[in-house]
């Protein structure tokens, strides 16, 4: 096991016995598996929503690069991007494919 890294210096085997000594004198050795439940959850829940974040984040960037794309096909149409939203860009984007459509036909 790696030493633990305090202001103090590393902790050893030795210190860290000392605490676990010192947790079951404050605790009682009946407490320290409802304590050691109650930490493995909180892990987990902190864990859970450390990965919820990180979804959203990929859910934001994946939208902002789909309004990039919006913006992009739009001013290759020849379609003023200016103070609109990306579904008003895509609007017109569906509006004048359906005229080139109907023109080619």
């Amino acid at each position: 096991m790696v030493p633990l890294i305090t202001q103090f210096g590393p902790l050893g085997w030795t210190e860290l016995i000392i605490i676990v000594f010192i947790i079951v004198l404050l605790f009682g050795a009946r407490r320290i598996p409802e304590l050691m439940k109650s930490l493995g959850r909180g892990v987990r829940e902190f864990r859970k929503g450390m990965s919820g974040m990180e979804e959203e984040m990929k859910k934001t960037e994946k939208e902002i690069k789909s309004e990039e794309t919006v913006k992009e096909v739009a001013k290759k149409l020849g379609i003023k991007t200016e103070g609109k939203s990306t579904e008003e860009l895509a609007k017109e984007i569906v509006e004048k494919g359906k005229k080139e459509e109907a023109k080619k036909e």
